[in-house]
């Protein structure tokens, strides 16, 4: 059993979630993760919480999002796959096939880096390097959704296909993630991370 705080900085009701988590309904967990999402952020920006329009939703708004909203849903994820699915997973299947460095966890040994030299010496590397950051990005994409299932034989699968199989660890939850930018759903696993 679950013995975490359902916490939300909206009152966001994550009871059902949880309840089709605890039963591993996964499917109904994915979507109902991507309404909640949408909820939240809607709340944020001060919309009508069930107003659904995905193409408005920022990079900004997703490195904003409450921390209680996105560790309550990342929680139940990970508790209830037994630490096979939830955005945090994602975030560590990502910086493997990224080969990057975990920036934070360098950051932490450091203790700090008041002055900004760490973001300046990454960039001076990728500069000397002549590292092409969208290909990079590209690359490290494809590797990405064929890793969780996402995509295979290189064709992205459709939802009724990815769940007709056994799914991959990371490749949940699949909807909310595969129907924004790429670079908004980076922030938001940066996000998670920082929270």
């Amino acid at each position: 059993m679950f013995s975490g705080d359902l916490a939300s900085a909206f009152a966001v009701d994550y009871q059902p979630l949880q309840s089709v988590l605890s039963t591993q309904q996964w499917r109904e967990a994915d979507r109902l993760t991507t309404r909640l999402l949408i909820r939240v952020l809607n709340l944020q920006m001060g919309l009508e919480p069930n107003q659904l329009n995905l193409s408005r939703y920022s990079i900004e708004q997703f490195q904003m999002l409450p921390c209680a909203d996105l560790n309550t849903i990342d929680r139940l994820w990970t508790h209830y796959s037994q630490g096979r699915y939830g955005f945090s997973v994602q975030r560590e299947i990502w910086l493997s096939v990224a080969d990057l460095p975990d920036v934070d966890a360098h950051l932490n040994k450091l203790g700090s880096d008041p002055i900004g030299w760490l973001g300046w010496c990454v960039d001076v590397v990728l500069d000397v390097t002549g590292y092409d950051s969208e290909a990079g990005d590209r690359f490290q994409w494809d590797q990405f959704v064929a890793k969780v299932g996402w995509q295979k034989q290189g064709k992205m699968t459709s939802f009724d296909e990815f769940f007709s199989y056994p799914i991959p660890r990371g490749g949940l939850p699949a909807m909310f993630p595969r129907t924004i930018e790429t670079a908004a759903w980076l922030s938001l696993l940066e996000r998670v991370n920082h929270c």
